[in-house]
């Protein structure tokens, strides 16, 4: 359609065909291409941006008649790849989440449109790859294990703390992950065992809600995820040689 002019606008159809790829790291920032319609009729150059358009990933509102902005990222640096408006090439955004829609979305003062496509996106599950300490303390005579502080080394935690949870797996409870902080690529939590829980398990954490298009959670089969107690102190019965000039001749012992 004609930005320029109001009948055009509401004559045309805009359309969102198709985006590749459809799983997108949780960093952002890889390239992904989007095919369309009704975008326009080619007045930026190719290789320029796509003014007044957007493409988001993202959901719209229960109703299905606006987009949930909230709920919703921008691909960043769009670029026309056609004259016809019908490619769009652009960045994906950081983020996390099971399930996702995109959407093209336009708008000129008072009037929007958007599109939403049939095909879904995902960001990459998180992944953890070390936790130190992985040998923790644990429980002395009835007491319940100290709390022990760890460090979750890995990927595709996104950037919000918000959107990561963690647990502990152990063979009687689950132990959550408290004070959680979220560094980079990095989770520091504290677990809390109560007294006849053990800190020998796996931890998995969760990245992603509801509202951020679904949690995603990593393998509580990863041995990198283990976490494993002090061995407790062994009692040990030695023998030590005596001097034989220290044994009276004709003794048993000697």
């Amino acid at each position: 359609f004609n930005r320029a002019g109001v009948s055009d606008y509401l004559y045309y159809t805009m359309e969102a065909v198709d985006i590749t790829p459809r799983s997108l790291p949780a960093f952002g920032g890889i390239v992904v291409e989007l095919s369309a319609a009704g975008l326009g009729t080619g007045r930026e150059p190719t290789g320029s941006g796509a003014s007044g358009f957007q493409v988001l990933v993202g959901h719209l509102n229960e109703a299905g008649d606006a987009v949930d902005f909230p709920r919703t990222r921008e691909c960043l640096q769009l670029l026309n790849l056609d004259q016809a408006g019908t490619r769009l090439q652009c960045e994906s955004p950081p983020w996390v989440g099971l399930s996702h829609s995109f959407i093209t979305y336009y708008q000129s003062g008072m009037f929007q449109r958007f599109a939403q496509g049939t095909a879904t996106l995902k960001f990459s599950a998180p992944r953890i790859t070390l936790i130190q300490p992985n040998i923790v303390q644990g429980a002395t005579g009835n007491n319940a294990p100290p709390p022990a502080t760890i460090t979750i080394f890995g990927e595709n935690f996104g950037i919000n703390q918000s959107d990561v949870s963690g647990v502990m797996r152990t063979a009687s409870a689950n132990i959550p992950c408290t004070n959680l902080k979220l560094n980079g690529a990095q989770v520091i939590c504290t677990l809390v065992a109560k007294r006849g829980q053990s800190l020998i398990g796996t931890v998995v954490l969760t990245v992603g809600t509801a509202w951020s298009g679904g949690g995603q959670t990593t393998k509580a089969s990863n041995p990198a995820a283990a976490i494993v107690e002090v061995p407790p102190p062994a009692e040990v019965a030695i023998t030590i040689a005596q001097d034989i000039t220290a044994i009276p001749p004709g003794s048993p012992e000697r």
